[in-house]
């Protein structure tokens, strides 16, 4: 077994981040953004995760949505770009835009629209979340309730602790784990 060497990580980190690996500057935002690993850094953060960003890491985008200021069109635009990059988080996030959850004005439509991007990634929030609006009657009620996809049926069964808000025990690790899927 490999000795804890919290300095030793965050040397090699920082090593493969400054040479341009997408990957590693995303891992070393997320140890600056939350401090796990090195010394919580937001400013330090921020500048990895658009360097992340700006090689096309859709993670890093929904991470610098999440940094500005909630329901802002900035944020708007980190997130419909992660969500162009097939994060599966995102939809959720634009959704909750959409809502109104933010301050903005509620537009329910285009909420379930990106909440059906959502499940159809597999996202096990967005199923909740929908089925939450076709509860409350914000559906489509022209096409009935949403098809359960073959994405729902795996996340269903890879999650035996599934909740019915939308959460596993698996969500409930740091921020590479659970944007990356890991």
């Amino acid at each position: 077994a490999l000795d804890l060497d919290r300095r030793a990580a965050a040397r090699w980190l920082r090593r493969a981040a400054s040479s341009g690996d997408a990957d590693a500057q995303f891992e070393l935002a997320c140890q600056l953004d939350f401090g796990d690993v090195v010394r919580r850094n937001a400013r330090e953060a921020l500048r990895w995760y658009r360097c992340a960003a700006r090689q096309g890491d859709p993670y890093a985008w929904s991470c610098l949505g999440l940094t500005y200021e909630s329901g802002s069109p900035r944020a708007l635009a980190c997130f419909k770009k992660a969500a162009r990059l097939a994060d599966v988080t995102a939809p959720r996030d634009i959704a909750s835009f959409y809502r109104g959850d933010h301050g903005q004005r509620p537009n329910l439509r285009l909420a379930v629209s990106w909440l059906k991007k959502g499940v159809a990634l597999g996202d096990a929030r967005s199923i909740c979340q929908l089925g939450v609006h076709y509860q409350n009657g914000q559906g489509n009620r022209a096409e009935g309730p949403p098809a359960e996809t073959s994405a729902h049926r795996d996340l269903l069964s890879s999650h035996v602790n599934w909740d019915p808000r939308g959460q596993s025990a698996s969500s409930l690790v740091p921020c590479t784990n659970t944007r990356r899927g890991a």
